[in-house]
């Protein structure tokens, strides 16, 4: 998403490479498991895989070789982080305390390592929906098994780093891969420059604070507070880019709300919603760079099928909630970029102020 201003990036489309392989290959690895769940009439287990499905949007600019080593990493910490998220599932306070901790670790391990979008943003989610979908109905959770839950997140993941590498089967696209690229060229070393350790610092603070409001106001789905404040401030490098991502994050999350309330009304099921869904992701990741509302559009249904799939709420109070939210994190990360540059206003006019420049 180009610095380009917010009335041009809401009107017009900003430059972007080829998308259309890997939006077919998230499609793929987002539909296919609904519909095979679906011939055995499971179409709501299916659906849940889509958590291990988000592992095909990871490092798209390598190739399919080194992708080949590199996702079963990230499948990995996606099921990792569904587990804890299952492990600390018993209460809303200990999901929130949860919900900190693996997500500060995660955020500053992804800035050190340089991983690339999605970056932890899916990480935080996945552990956020995990433990709402097996905390105790009481407390308004979905109530579900939770090794069933992380055998499914397992089981999408696996499923989507073999449809991203299945193209090396056959003898051209192998032999035209290349040879595989070193780790330790791929992720040289672990580095914080003093511009990610504040971008870092920023995240973890406003993964904090969305944790925590989300548990004082007892918000069931209160990750996606922390997931909406993360991914506009993942763009940390501007504040100003961050701000009209805030806007653009707000925008697309309201239209895309009533998109999904026009398609629930419809009730589409089994094969029907494997294809909808295929749609959804392959619209989301073809247009993501271009435009980041309209990606919303299409991410805030996709979102809340596979919420409401296994939920024990009414449609239209998720509904709401997703948009409130969204809301919220939209503000607690516009508040961090006021505090942040209010904090370089006074530094450039200290004349002791460091040398480390600001961020615009």
């Amino acid at each position: 998403m180009a610095e380009r201003g917010l009335k041009t990036s809401l009107i017009s489309f900003a430059p972007s490479p080829k998308r259309w392989p890997a939006a077919l290959t998230a499609a793929i690895a987002m539909a296919v498991p609904v519909a095979v769940a679906t011939f055995f009439g499971l179409t709501p287990l299916g659906l849940l895989t889509g958590l291990g499905a988000f592992t095909a949007l990871y490092c798209a600019p390598l190739s399919r070789r080194d992708r080949l080593r590199v996702l079963p990493l990230i499948g990995a910490g996606l099921v990792t982080a569904a587990a804890l998220g299952v492990a600390m599932s018993g209460s809303r306070p200990l999901t929130a305390i949860g919900l900190i901790v693996v997500g500060s670790v995660v955020i500053w391990l992804v800035q050190g390592i340089v991983l690339g979008p999605p970056g932890a943003l899916f990480f935080i989610l996945v552990f956020g929906i995990a433990g709402h979908l097996t905390a105790p109905v009481p407390i308004g959770g979905a109530g579900l098994d939770g090794g069933l839950v992380i055998l499914l997140v397992a089981a999408g993941s696996a499923f989507a780093s073999l449809v991203v590498v299945a193209p090396l089967l056959v003898p051209a696209i192998r032999r035209g891969a290349g040879k595989p690229t070193p780790m330790r060229v791929l992720f040289p070393e672990y580095r914080l420059s003093a511009t990610d350790r504040r971008i870092a610092t920023r995240l973890t603070v406003a993964l904090a604070i969305s944790a925590t409001l989300g548990a004082v106001l007892g918000l069931g789905h209160g990750y996606w507070i922390a997931g909406s404040a993360v991914a506009i401030l993942s763009v940390g490098h501007s504040r100003t880019l961050s701000a009209t991502r805030g806007v653009h994050r707000v925008l697309g999350t309201v239209v895309g709300a009533g998109i999904f309330l026009a398609v629930a009304s419809l009730q589409p099921h089994g094969y029907i919603l494997a294809l909808v869904l295929a749609a959804l992701q392959f619209t989301i990741e073809l247009v993501v760079i271009r435009h980041y509302a309209l990606a919303l559009v299409f991410i805030t249904p996709l979102v809340l099928i596979i919420s409401t799939s296994s939920s024990t709420q009414p449609v239209l109070a998720i509904v709401g909630e997703r948009v409130l939210d969204t809301l919220l994190g939209a503000a607690v990360a516009m508040v961090l970029l006021l505090v942040s540059w209010g904090r370089d206003r006074r530094r450039a006019a200290s004349p002791d102020a460091p040398g480390t420049p600001p961020i615009t």
